[in-house]
């Protein structure tokens, strides 16, 4: 079977992850998966894999859908990332099966019209008999219901987001009265990195800090101006933009905290347990919560800000009771996230 990915772009984020993730299994797996995109220019070629870029193209909905029309006669199923207006119906009406992901129903960036337009075109999915619609967790249900989007469970599947758990070699770092925490993403509001910075204002114990932030994004300036007002000379901030080789990132760091709320997963919480990271997180995280256990494998923290800025100025009272706590991670657990298991679940659907 021959199966077509559609996204805006992947630049940067758990969605792209999981893309790429499932397209380089091509090779383990009888289906093959492509990809097409709508706005990314710089997207690298994928071994076994053919790339449809129609980046820079004046997309009118007539040129969509004749472009559109000529690709979907290649392929037996769809699916979609980036379930838009111009996009959707023109897959649907092919009669070929489509799975939907929850990830790209969000209605924040749209005008009004746009926003009723969307709702009403998402919502009409339920019509046809051709159409899934995946999540990635049951919070991701909620917040797809929060959207104003009623689709009947039967036809709503939860597919677990998955990461490579293929086994990894811990770097090992020598490093005295000093703690390395990290945390990655798209720097985005959403993701609340602000309130880590904003913690990190009043930090005053004597154990050097290095901050580690892996990601861009819209936010991407306003952070970095607040992070300039951290004064504490413990404290060294690095904004290191998107990185490649997050082996080497996840491998540099004592702790992850990720400040996010309201995912419909979070990726890269699981991608820290992959490495032993004991994960500070606080209880509106979203769908990825399921993963931590408090006092287990991170620490969930309720009262925001305070919380985490008295977590970070008793570091040095926790040290052995967080490599107690690394030591006890155990990446069997992650199993049922392993990025094969998505792959086979998504593969099951299709054939379905």
């Amino acid at each position: 079977m021959r199966v077509l990915n559609i996204a805006g772009d992947l630049k940067t984020g758990g969605v792209s992850t999981i893309i790429k993730s499932l397209i380089m299994l091509n090779s383990e797996f009888e289906n093959q998966y492509d990809l097409l995109l709508f706005n990314d220019y710089k997207t690298k070629e994928f071994e076994n894999c053919k790339i449809w870029n129609l980046s820079g193209k004046l997309l009118t909905p007539i040129v969509t859908k004749n472009i559109l029309s000529n690709i979907s006669k290649q392929y037996d199923a769809f699916i979609i990332h980036a379930p838009e207006h111009k996009i959707l119906p023109n897959l649907i009406f092919t009669g070929k099966k489509c799975l939907v992901f929850q990830h790209g129903m969000a209605l924040s960036k749209n005008s009004l019209i746009k926003k009723i337009a969307k709702k009403i075109l998402l919502n009409s999915l339920s019509l046809f008999k051709n159409v899934k619609i995946i999540c990635s967790s049951e919070h991701a249900i909620k917040k797809m219901r929060s959207y104003g989007i009623w689709i009947p469970k039967s036809k709503i599947f939860i597919v677990n987001f998955g990461i490579d758990l293929s086994e990894v070699k811990l770097l090992k770092t020598n490093k005295k009265n000093c703690v390395t925490i990290g945390t990655a993403g798209i720097l985005s509001k959403i993701k609340r990195f602000d309130l880590l910075l904003e913690a990190l204002l009043h930090y005053s114990n004597i154990n050097n800090l290095v901050i580690k932030i892996a990601g861009e994004g819209p936010e991407s300036s306003n952070l970095k101006i607040l992070a300039s007002k951290v004064n504490s000379k413990n404290v060294k901030i690095e904004f290191l933009g998107n990185v490649d080789d997050m082996h080497s990132f996840y491998s540099s760091l004592d702790l992850f905290v990720f400040p996010s709320h309201n995912e419909s997963f979070g990726l890269v919480v699981a991608e820290a347990l992959k490495y032993k990271l004991p994960i500070i997180c606080f209880d509106d995280l979203g769908g990825a919560l399921a993963l931590v256990k408090h006092n287990e494998n991170g620490i969930i923290l309720k009262d925001k800000i305070n919380g985490l800025k008295n977590f970070l100025n008793t570091l040095d009272t926790k040290f052995i009771y967080l490599e107690k706590m690394r030591d006890n991670i155990s990446v069997k657990e992650l199993t049922k996230y392993d990025i094969k298991n998505t792959r086979r679940t998504i593969d099951l659907l299709l054939g379905k």
